[in-house]
């Protein structure tokens, strides 16, 4: 059994987990849930000996954890693959794999042919298929995932520990993984599942610590409570569930169009036709890998595309993202550590710098006096921080996400474009950002949104187009339903017949 005893962990005047306790009982899978910002990650980083708690112990099978050591915890049988992956992009995959313990021969020189051996065995587990010598800089961002994962199985843990494992991976990956992840439990592991979709928790775990504010508010039984009841212990108010859709409604009627894309082509890509109106929510959706995010970067200029391309005050395609900002259109990614914040910079700076990029130069000096505005931005999207100069990598998930709102909203957008954007994080948050998009509909803004999450989908669009293989293959509309979602996505890749057809999502 792994017993965790009252950590704390203070950071200056700043506490992060104030005496968290739980256990994780081996043959079990535990949920760890709480708000962006809750000290989740603080407790996972001391699991795997990354941070030293400033009080409290771990105990791992009677035997105190040396904490602050990432090879004492391995040692221990402790393994965590961790929300930002901690891969070296320019090693390969085996080295990525056994790297800190890699295998030696009797000279005690690396063994070459025992890596790679291992290290297909780790990816014929995953059902990878990709070369162990090929760098990890060349890989997509799910496989680079699942490599994080690898990493942790490769190990052989007692003790594994899924930080928002499933956040950046595909509906086929999530599966597979929950099949390697039962399969752990069923030979005797235990397993702490951090993660903020619920159906994923109730699918696998039996148990749930909630975090709130740095501290345990309880453990309970899933089998015995609630959502509601979770989202309660995690936010410490009662919410609404219902769809932001429903609550507010499209009061706005379709107006002049924000974007219009003809014939969109290249190796990915078939021929996509698509319109966004001002007021208009346009969702983006069929299984995962059938061209999504090829289109969203198609749009604003990020990869080669043949084609038209309209928006208000330009016609023609983008030449590249910046050119795609200056003409009013703007793209926020759920990938954030990648394509969103500049961690080092601070929250002033990440949020004016997309007014400053598409300002003429005699104005930039004007913009960086406008505090106030960023101040109003920071209040509204509700970021939490200490001050406008903080270091946006010190801040939560979901709050770093807020900031990129915070910047997209600065430059007063005519068209926003969304990859996943509540990816990764807290219930709460995730209907924050929600709203946020219905205010910005409501303003005239036209977006168009992909997302892996049918649920979301459903919940903020007012129409949703279906891709199977490049190309939209169905549109839904009218009474939008995760069910429907799901179903013309299936359809629409065992079917050729679905090609063109436009089906409204209250007859399915």
């Amino acid at each position: 059994m792994l017993t965790i005893e009252g950590l704390r962990k203070e950071y200056g005047a700043v506490v992060a987990l104030q005496g968290a306790s739980l256990s994780l009982v081996p043959g079990t899978i535990h949920a760890l849930l709480g708000a962006n910002g809750s000290g989740k990650s603080t407790l996972v980083k001391m699991l795997g000996g990354v941070v030293r708690p400033t009080e409290g112990m771990i105990w791992v099978d009677e035997q105190r954890l040396e904490t602050g050591s990432p090879a004492h915890a391995i040692h221990q049988g402790i393994a965590v693959s961790y929300q930002e992956t901690s891969l070296v992009p320019s090693m390969s995959v085996a080295d990525n794999l056994l790297l800190g313990i890699e295998p030696t021969g009797k000279a005690g020189y690396v063994a070459r042919r025992a890596i790679r051996e291992r290290a297909a065995e780790i990816l014929d587990q995953l059902e990878l298929n990709i070369p162990p010598d090929v760098p990890v800089a060349e890989l997509p961002t799910n496989a680079q995932h699942l490599l994080e994962i690898g990493k942790a199985l490769v190990k052989r843990p007692k003790y594994l520990v899924l930080d928002e494992a499933t956040a950046a991976l595909r509906r086929e990956e999530v599966k597979r993984l929950f099949s390697i992840v039962c399969g752990l439990r069923d030979e005797g592991a235990a397993i702490l599942f951090v993660s903020h979709r619920f159906d994923e928790v109730y699918a696998i775990c039996d148990r749930a610590t909630v975090l709130r504010n740095g501290a345990v508010v309880g453990t309970r039984s899933l089998s015995k409570t609630s959502r509601e009841e979770l989202i309660q212990d995690m936010i410490g108010q009662r919410i609404s569930l219902e769809p932001v859709r429903q609550e507010t409604g499209n009061s706005i009627k379709k107006q002049s169009l924000r974007l219009k894309a003809r014939s969109l082509t290249n190796s990915e890509l078939g021929g996509v036709d698509l319109e966004v109106s001002a007021g208009e929510i346009v969702g983006i959706g069929g299984l995962q890998g059938q061209g999504q995010t090829a289109l969203l970067r198609a749009l604003i200029g990020a990869i080669l595309v043949r084609g038209d391309l309209e928006t208000e005050g330009h016609r023609g395609l983008f030449r590249n993202p910046s050119h795609a900002a200056e003409s009013g259109v703007r793209f926020i990614s759920g990938d954030r550590g990648r394509e969103g914040v500049f961690g080092q910079r601070s929250i002033y700076e990440n949020i004016m710098i997309g007014r400053i990029a598409t300002s003429p130069l005699w104005q930039r000096a004007w913009q960086r006096g406008k505090n106030r505005a960023v101040r109003d931005l920071v209040e509204q999207l509700k970021i939490v921080h200490h001050s406008l100069t903080q270091e946006v990598r010190g801040l939560s998930g979901g709050n770093q996400q807020k900031v990129l709102f915070a910047r997209t909203l600065a430059s007063r957008p005519n068209v926003v474009i969304l990859d996943d954007p509540t990816k990764g994080v807290d219930v709460s948050t995730r209907m924050e950002i929600h709203r946020l998009l219905r205010s910005m509909a409501g303003a005239g803004v036209g977006l168009l949104i992909a997302s892996s999450d049918d649920e979301e989908l459903a919940g903020v669009c007012d129409r949703v187009l279906i891709m199977y293989e490049g190309r939209i293959v169905r549109e839904l509309t009218g009474d939008l339903q995760p069910s429907h979602i799901t179903k013309a996505s299936i359809e629409g890749a065992q079917s050729e017949k679905g090609k063109g057809a436009e089906t409204r999502a209250d007859s399915l």
